[in-house]
């Protein structure tokens, strides 16, 4: 029976790490679509794409906290996709929504296995 809770803990962490790299994948296209874009000049942005960015922001700064923080860093990402839910017909958002999801799914089946030992 213990090598059953050890293959669930086993099962979790590898979970939390492909969750956790989906996010670094999601992080790391952004910024290459910034680099071959070009950063843009907040100067010249309007009122509405200066708060779209910021979420962006917000977005990225969750996905960098999920790495230490799951709850925290699901809870940021989610935060910082509400304004784009109009934006949701496409693939990408989706992808975000998914990533700040599973985080706290993650967070959620570590803190049940502390009623269990391992």
């Amino acid at each position: 029976m213990n090598n059953i809770w050890k293959s669930i803990s086993y099962g979790r962490t590898i979970f939390s790490w492909i969750v956790k790299s989906a996010g670094i994948l999601l992080l790391l296209l952004v910024v290459v679509i910034a680099i071959g874009e070009g950063p843009p000049n907040p100067f010249k942005l309007t009122a509405r794409e200066l708060f779209l960015m910021i979420s962006l922001l917000v977005t990225l700064a969750g996905i960098i906290l999920a790495l230490w923080r799951q709850l925290f860093g699901g809870i940021a990402i989610l935060i910082g996709m509400i304004p784009f839910a109009g934006e949701l017909h496409q693939w990408i958002f989706y992808a975000f929504v998914l990533v700040g999801i599973l985080n706290i799914v993650c967070w959620w089946l570590q803190n049940i296995s502390h009623t269990r030992k391992v």
